[in-house]
């Protein structure tokens, strides 16, 4: 019995009332990819899948969609490199329409120590 993939509101109210999250590998050839899901209170198990993430391997800019499906195109928000060679760790967070919701960066000097 193939379960339904929830609406996208219910995903997101659900990721944001997270304590923790839980975010698992497959290892494929092509492109990693990853199972996002927020595990019951007390437990290291998987929860109910939420999200799923296919991230091409070997790609010069970023481009990291999380999607309600496995296989389906469409996405809920993505994560996308400002720049070809992004020294500074900068990434947009945009939603589906290609918005900007967010920028994560990373402190290279801070993660070093």
């Amino acid at each position: 019995m193939a379960s339904t993939a929830p609406d996208a509101q219910t995903v997101l109210d659900e990721l944001e009332s997270a304590d923790r999250l839980l975010v698992q590998q497959v290892f494929k050839p092509i492109a990693n990819e990853y199972r996002i899901s927020v595990p019951t209170p007390g437990s290291t198990d998987e929860g109910r899948l939420l999200l799923y993430v296919k991230q091409k391997k070997m790609k010069i800019k970023e481009d990291i969609r999380f999607r309600l499906s496995p296989d389906e195109e469409a996405h809920l928000f993505m994560i996308k490199s400002k720049s070809v060679f992004e020294f500074r760790g900068r990434h947009e967070v945009l939603d589906a329409e290609g918005g900007v919701i967010g920028l994560l960066e990373k402190d290279f000097t801070r993660s070093l120590l």
